[in-house]
């Protein structure tokens, strides 16, 4: 569903903007009665398969979609979130409002690590490292996962250069991967990782011992189950950011309680 919408936009133009992450069904606007006229249009929007809804969302939360204004130059965002209305069925459903508090500010400045969205979930880790290795020699790729471990449609892909992912975020005549064009821009690197495979026994002191070799840990939260029990995942913060690059992007790890835990960046 589709809230708060400007009232010059119709169907077309707005179903434009969903057809690039997959087949919309249906694309429906009601229009308040005239005497609600400052009250904004609802849209609801319906793709064919369930996985397109989802990657949207997930590419949305760095990739947040427009929709222009009258006058041609600026731009109105649309924040994204799962349509829960009963009045509306379907096979996957997206509600959209409009609320500029909602769009997270991205820092655009060069980096030589990309962020990576709209991808196809079964792209793996040799298919991105061969697709961006068009524009520069790929130090590391890293696709983030979910708690169950299942991709979310995004990674973060490192190049040697600064100049080499600079040159790929640049170009916009990107093909296709797995029928899919990625989206790609800078993130800002932050200092916490999310951390993954430890044994549900190894405690937060554990933990902050084995990460303080990459710099220094400022806090370790446990993550848990709805039982109250620890789910072998916590999420570790640093001092300094280059401390977490750095430990995420390390090549190799020591055991922690007869297994190396898995590491990436946090969204």
């Amino acid at each position: 569903m589709a809230q708060n919408l400007p009232s010059y936009l119709n169907a077309p133009a707005l179903r434009k903007q969903f057809e690039q992450y997959g087949n919309v069904l249906d694309m429906r606007i009601n229009y308040p009665p005239q005497r609600q006229v400052r009250k904004p249009p609802v849209a609801y929007v319906t793709f064919k398969d369930h996985s397109d809804a989802r990657r949207l969302l997930e590419a949305h939360e760095f990739f947040p979609m427009f929709v222009p204004q009258l006058n041609g130059k600026n731009k109105r965002p649309l924040s994204l979130s799962p349509c829960l209305s009963t009045q509306v069925t379907g096979p996957a459903v997206t509600k959209i409002r409009t609320a500029l508090s909602d769009i997270p500010k991205t820092d655009q400045r060069p980096r030589d690590t990309l962020y990576v969205g709209n991808l196809d979930f079964n792209t793996r880790v040799a298919e991105l490292t061969a697709y961006f290795r068009q524009w520069g020699k790929v130090l590391k790729v890293v696709i983030v996962k979910d708690k169950l471990g299942q991709s979310k449609g995004v990674a973060f892909v490192r190049f040697e250069n600064v100049e080499d992912a600079v040159k790929c975020w640049e170009d916009e005549d990107r093909m296709p991967l797995r029928k899919r064009v990625p989206l790609v821009q800078f993130k800002q690197p932050t200092n916490t990782i999310d951390v993954t495979g430890l044994d549900p026994e190894t405690t937060a002191q554990e933990i902050r011992a084995y990460f303080a070799s990459w710099g220094e840990v400022k806090r370790v939260n446990l993550k848990k189950g709805e039982d109250g029990q620890p789910t072998g995942a916590a999420v570790v913060s640093f001092a300094d950011t280059a401390e977490a690059v750095k430990c995420w992007d390390a090549s190799s790890k020591p055991l922690l309680r007869d297994a190396i835990p898995n590491v990436r960046p946090s969204n």
